[in-house]
């Protein structure tokens, strides 16, 4: 008598069509995508404009942080991203972050621009353009409570520009983008301690100075 073997569940979805959904490059982690980007060429592009959706609104403001102009921030990143794309097949997924290791790529170059070209105006009133602030997305205001939100900005921004350069890029990848500790640590290339403090300092003069100019206001 001939062996039968039962039909089981799978052939069953099989039978009825069912599949495993595949899923978007769009939707794969950042680690994902460049182990993709250094696997097959003929998707680099495409993988490289999904990484860069993702990363361009931090890092403009990352570059615009250390800069301080807007235009020179979005001529630097421009030469970031050429940076980054040549040099993605050679970053190694399993030994870093993504974003981590493009976040230090984008801090050491424009380190290097404000260096170069002596950039150390400060004191200038930031103006990101929407097109560099993904995910701000903030709830609709009337046109004074716009201007009064605008102005606090600008102010607040001022203050930030006059801090030292080291403590204003630890506030920003702290408080503004959000890192953790660890990570800034690895994207400035310092001590955990030493991120700790730069914090706590660049912090202290905000607060500072915020009191002085509440106090100046009122008295």
């Amino acid at each position: 008598m001939p062996r039968t073997f039962p039909m089981g569940k799978t052939s069953k979805k099989r039978k009825s069509g069912l599949t495993r959904p595949v899923l978007r490059l769009e939707d794969w982690t950042d680690n994902a995508l460049v182990e993709r980007f250094r696997q097959h060429e003929a998707d680099r592009d495409r993988v490289f404009a999904i990484l860069m959706r993702r990363h361009y609104g931090r890092l403009y403001r990352l570059v615009y942080s250390v800069l301080g102009h807007t235009e020179e921030a979005a001529d630097a990143l421009q030469e970031i991203m050429l940076k980054i794309y040549q040099h993605l097949a050679d970053f190694r997924a399993q030994e870093a972050q993504f974003g981590t290791w493009a976040y230090r790529v984008a801090l050491n170059h424009a380190r290097d621009l404000l260096r170069r070209r002596q950039v150390r105006d400060r004191y200038r009133a930031p103006d990101p353009g929407p097109e560099h602030l993904d995910g701000y997305m903030e709830p609709v205001l009337s046109p004074h409570e716009e201007l009064e939100r605008a102005e606090a900005r600008e102010q607040l921004w001022r203050y930030i520009h006059a801090l030292p350069e080291a403590l204003r890029e630890a506030l920003v990848l702290r408080d503004i983008e959000g890192f953790d500790y660890e990570s800034i640590a690895r994207i400035t290339g310092t001590s955990l301690g030493t991120v700790k403090t730069r914090i706590f300092r660049a912090r202290r003069k905000i607060m500072e100075w915020l009191r002085t100019h509440t106090e100046a206001f009122w008295s």
